[in-house]
This record gives structure tokens, sequence and C-alpha cells, in this order.
């Protein structure tokens, strides 16, 4: 029995392994190769850890509607400064949505990030795929590509967990914005990097500007993704962060404007 039981393990660890060896392909989970580390972004494969009940009613709750957000609080009432400012967003955009308040259903707040491989919210979904959080939509507004990702409904995140006054954690032990900066710059090859802590002894919190070749033919959620991937171990210590992810040439553009 002893032996049944450690190859079972064995097999667990070489097929982790494997599953990391992907590399980025409209049909496998991305992955990039940096100093000898390899990031797997496994989107939403890791979706197959939910119990079944739990998935199906994920799923019927992300197409709910046609444009569905997942927020902390209510559209009259936001308990997040994130989540208030997708709702602005969603309003002078005229978007018909419905809401659910994950702040009322942690089964449903803890799911949803096993279920996207997101941690983090707000988070829209369009025609039950997931589009990201503020980050991306104020991005996919700013170069005017909103209106098409929405009336399409493909996957196009703000990283930004802003915790209600009852959430809040003490920061002691949290990650510094030069060791964020250091590993990010490290992991992702950042030609340019910028950590900005924001923390306001209500939880850790960050605002991060990564621009890497590593980006390159990626879109935004993916590029999150990878920042993501990157601070794994130091994401569950983060109550917000906030990211813009740009090519060189993009960054270049936006120096010069």
């Amino acid at each position: 029995e002893m032996r049944g039981t450690y190859a079972f393990l064995l097999a667990c660890v070489l097929f982790a392994q494997y599953e990391c060896r992907f590399t980025i392909s409209p049909f496998s989970p991305p992955s990039i190769t940096s100093g000898g580390e390899r990031l797997c972004l496994r989107g939403g494969a890791s979706a197959s850890g939910l119990n079944p009940q739990l998935k199906a009613r994920l799923e019927k709750l992300i197409n709910e509607d046609r444009v569905m957000l997942f927020m902390k609080g209510t559209p009259e009432q936001p308990m997040c400064g994130f989540s208030a400012q997708i709702i602005k967003i969603l309003k002078e955009k005229n978007v018909s949505f419905k809401s659910f308040n994950i702040l009322q259903d942690e089964s449903v707040r803890q799911g949803l990030k096993v279920f996207s491989d997101w941690p983090t919210y707000p988070q829209l979904y369009v025609n039950g795929n997931l589009m990201g959080g503020l980050d991306v939509v104020k991005e996919l507004v700013a170069s005017g590509q909103f209106d098409e990702e929405l009336r399409s409904g493909h996957n196009s995140n703000d990283a930004g967990d802003m915790q209600s006054s009852k959430d809040c954690k003490a920061d002691a032990g949290r990650a510094s914005a030069t060791s964020l900066k250091e590993k990010l710059t490290k992991l992702l090859e950042a030609s340019h990097c910028e950590v900005q802590d924001l923390s306001d002894g209500c939880g850790a919190k960050f605002q991060v500007l990564v621009v890497s070749s590593a980006f390159e033919g990626q879109p935004v959620i993916n590029r999150q993704r990878m920042v993501n991937a990157a601070l794994e171990k130091e994401m569950k210590g983060i109550h917000a962060l906030s990211m813009r992810c740009l090519t060189p040439s993009q960054f270049a553009s936006a120096s010069q404007s």
C-alpha cells in the first residue's frame, strides 16, 4: 500500500513538471522562461480542482447575464475603490450588466479565484469569458478597444484585491516595493520596472509598471498573469496590486506622448 502511495505522489510530481514545459500558444497554457526559471500560467485549467457542485454554480453565475461583474459590494454601494471605479466606467459607457457581491458568499469569492485562475476582484465577464479587472478595462477604454471587446466577448485584471475595512490585516512581514521590483525585473527580464507602495495601514497595496519583451504578442490579461505568476508567493500577502504591463515599444511611445 505504501509503495502505491509513493508511486502516486511521484506521478503527480512528474506530471507537474511536464505541465510547466508548455510554451505560449493559443491552444496551451502560456509560460515563460527567465533566468533558468519557468513561470507556468495555467489560465482556467485550475478550475478542475473545484468540486463539481461549486464549478457548476460558478459557470451558471458567470453566464447569468451577457455582462457579469463580480465585485465587493453593490453598484449602489461599492465596498472598495477598484469596484467603484469599474462601476463608474460601465455606467459612463452605458453598459447593461448584472453584478454579484462576493463579500456575501465566501464560497463564490474563493472559488471564482480558482475558476478564473485570477486572485483578485473585481472580475468582469462578457459572454461567460473573463475580460479582466479594472486595469484591463481602463487600458481597453484608453486604447478604444473596449467597445469591440464588449461586442466580441473574447478574453482580453485589475490585480487589485482591495479589501473592505473589516478585511484589513496587519502589514507585518509583507513584501517591500524594492523586493517586488527586484523579483519582477529578474523573472520577467524587465527592461524597466517601477513599484510604488500605496499601503495605508489597511493591507499591502502596490502599483507596478513592468516593461518587458516577454509581453510581445500577449493580450493584457496574459501579461498580468505573468506578473501574478512571478509574484505567486507574495500575492498571498498583497491586498491590492494595480499594474501596467507594456512592451518596450509601447513604453517608448508612452514616454514620448
